[in-house]
């Protein structure tokens, strides 16, 4: 991503780059103003999202698409500074212009990776003010509505959030059958990985745990592997699908994740 900040400062010098690859130049702002925000640099994102913001693509999918991603950037600027409310008002606010973009974009074949993104995003924000039905909703809808060639990735990623919403909502007999079949998902596609691991074990904890002792004793234990994975160069990137630490933290506080944010806003 440093990379892609260098190639933002780079393309803003040299004229021909915009005309020869507008699609790079657009996602190497769009990269830069998202690195300024993961490294809690505010006034750098907010030039960052100026920058792209002014930009004429020319095209009309690449109009599209730059719209779409200041959408995604402005909504993880939300969810990551945990303004899930805020982050809420944005969604519903542009949900027909938003579904409208991605209907134009699927119809001329963009490539639009982005949505994967919003769609956790979106869910954050839900799961953050605790209206866990709609970020069941939104997770359940990308999940059924997923192309055959999406990347493992995602689909992993929102099977496992599929799992913290149904612990959320201490639905136990589908978290329970969710468990097999999304165990059963990831063995056949090698995705038991050290933190698919970690989340499986943790939800085995989670259902057997009668006492509230067993239940903050699985939470800190997850913490701690999610911790330690978060520092693994292999297994890092899933910390920008969703916020697994504050989650846990506002679990262990009995608190939502808004009220966590309230509390100390510090990044984390």
């Amino acid at each position: 991503m440093l990379q892609v900040s260098r190639q933002g400062q780079l393309f803003e010098t040299e004229a021909i780059l915009p005309v020869a690859q507008p699609d790079l130049y657009i996602r190497a702002f769009g990269n830069s103003a998202l690195l300024a925000l993961l490294t809690n640099r505010h006034d750098a994102f907010r030039g960052w999202m100026q920058k792209l913001g002014g930009l004429v693509p020319g095209q009309v999918n690449l109009s599209q698409y730059q719209e779409y991603l200041l959408y995604l950037l402005e909504l993880m600027h939300y969810t990551t500074t945990g303004q899930y409310r805020k982050a809420v008002e944005f969604i519903e606010g542009r949900q027909n212009r938003i579904r409208d973009l991605e209907d134009q974009m699927k119809r001329q074949q963009v490539n639009n990776l982005e949505r994967n993104y919003a769609v956790f995003h979106q869910t954050i924000a839900y799961m953050g003010i605790q209206d866990f039905e709609q970020a069941l909703l939104i997770n359940n809808e990308y999940l059924n509505m997923a192309p055959e060639n999406l990347k493992q990735d995602f689909h992993s990623m929102a099977r496992i959030i599929n799992l913290l919403i149904y612990v959320e909502m201490d639905d136990w007999d589908i978290l329970e059958y969710r468990l097999t079949s999304t165990y059963r998902y990831l063995k056949q596609r090698n995705r038991l990985f050290a933190f698919e691991r970690a989340v499986m074990k943790f939800i085995r904890q989670v259902i057997r745990a009668y006492q509230k002792e067993e239940m903050e004793h699985a939470l800190k234990t997850l913490y701690r592997d999610l911790q330690r994975l978060r520092k693994d160069p292999y297994e890092r990137n899933v910390f920008l699908f969703f916020d697994f630490l504050s989650w846990l933290e506002a679990k262990l506080a009995g608190i939502s994740m808004e009220q966590l944010f309230l509390q100390s806003p510090s990044p984390r």
